[in-house]
């Protein structure tokens, strides 16, 4: 049935009104409630002063929205420092392989392999990982029928978070009002609603660093174009009007050619700028801005800059694998929550039992052969290697060595 029948029906109406239990829910329903949604997003260059009036409106304790920081942060993120930390951090995850325990802590490879050959699960981690740097997102998970006849999960669809009110727990109608929606937690097998950390999400953070990084740019390309070319300054000595304005004429169509015919008369002298670091004023301030957002995102800056020290960027890694398991478990939860019951919704397999992880990129119980021949062999593990592979918290301090007693001679 095409959008247009289900408007006929008045069904996009009823989806604003429902409030029934969640079994009740219908699943056209919430299809034509998400494609009635139509987001308009400017493309207008956002300044300061928009963002500034974009955490007004989030912060705001009557009535907060979120779709003028939301506007925002879709500027921003042409960025391409800040396009190349956030996706390399949420890489980090992706790329890894799920794996699903049964309820005795067992692989279920059937399972396992099932979950990993969806090709949607991919955009899934994705759309839930940009909840870190967008705040939240919701996801809707739409669905169609295979060759069998069979409903399942064809694609996840994130709704525009500037319809989405995370206060309120609702999709919006309109949404500059964050009180009049549908509560999307009555459709939890369908919508999927994600948020890593805060509602906010660190591009609060990064915006202003990136309009920053853009001024900078701007002003750097302007004294380009002022200084950058040497200034052709023509001398002629006749007060003839007419002719001056010929000889302007050729020194404005020369451009930047090599070469230009002029009278006999006329002096052409060519001023060079004698600065030649003045440009360092902006790119000493757009590489402050690039560590700032690597900093800010990856809590750290060996893993970007290509003049790390050895022994840095080894602590700089560490502290990156902080993050990132940091980032795993926060996703286990989502993925152990709304996702794994609605699998087992949609005829999946998956009976709440499950326990969905990551898969370690080295077996234990052989790394444990290898690390007890390496220690036979004399080689000392260190306590980062140590907790970072086995999750085990290690006290590195010597214990106190106590004098021994000695023994009282026989009288």
């Amino acid at each position: 049935m095409a959008f247009k029948d289900y408007l006929s029906k008045n069904l996009l109406a009823a989806a604003f009104k429902l409030n029934t239990p969640k079994s009740s829910k219908s699943t056209k329903q919430v299809q034509v409630l998400i494609d009635s949604i139509s987001e308009h997003r400017s493309i207008w260059r956002k300044e300061v002063i928009d963002w500034q009036q974009g955490r007004d409106a989030f912060y705001s304790e009557h009535n907060p929205t979120t779709w003028q920081l939301q506007d925002v942060y879709h500027d921003v993120m042409l960025d391409d420092q800040l396009t190349t930390v956030t996706e390399s951090r949420k890489l980090r995850i992706i790329n890894k392989e799920l794996v699903v325990y049964d309820k005795n802590k067992n692989i279920d490879q059937k399972k396992t392999d099932l979950l990993n050959d969806q090709e949607w699960i991919f955009d899934f981690l994705n759309m839930s990982l940009d909840s870190i740097f967008y705040g939240y997102s919701l996801i809707h998970l739409r669905t169609a029928k295979n060759l069998t006849g069979q409903t399942i999960i064809k694609e996840p669809y994130l709704v525009p978070r500037g319809y989405v009110s995370p206060f309120n727990k609702l999709i919006l109608s309109n949404e500059n009002d964050p009180s009049t929606g549908v509560e999307f937690e009555r459709f939890n097998r369908e919508l999927i609603y994600a948020k890593m950390y805060n509602e906010v999400g660190i591009l609060e953070k990064a915006a202003p660093l990136t309009m920053l990084k853009r001024h900078s740019w701007g002003s750097w390309d302007e004294f380009e174009q002022i200084f950058g070319v040497p200034i052709r300054v023509a001398k002629y000595a006749l007060g003839n009007d007419k002719i001056k304005k010929e000889i302007a004429g050729w020194l404005e169509e020369m451009g930047t050619a090599a070469y230009g015919v002029f009278p006999k008369e006329v002096e052409i002298d060519i001023i060079e700028n004698q600065k030649t670091d003045a440009y360092n004023v902006f790119l000493k301030k757009i590489e402050r801005v690039d560590e700032g957002l690597a900093k800010l995102i990856l809590h750290q800056t060996g893993t970007t800059d290509e003049k790390s020290f050895v022994g840095a960027a080894q602590v700089h890694e560490n502290t990156l694998h902080q993050v990132t398991m940091a980032d795993e478990r926060k996703l286990k939860l989502i993925l152990n929550g709304s996702l794994k019951y609605a699998l087992n919704y949609w005829g999946y397999g998956f009976d709440g039992t499950e326990k969905i992880a990551f898969k370690k990129t080295t077996d234990p119980n052989k790394q444990i052969e290898v690390d007890s021949k390496l220690m036979k062999g004399g080689v000392n593990l260190s306590k980062d290697y140590i907790e970072r592979t086995y999750g085990v918290e290690v006290d590195d301090t010597k214990p106190v060595e106590k004098e021994p007693k000695t023994k009282k001679k026989k009288a």
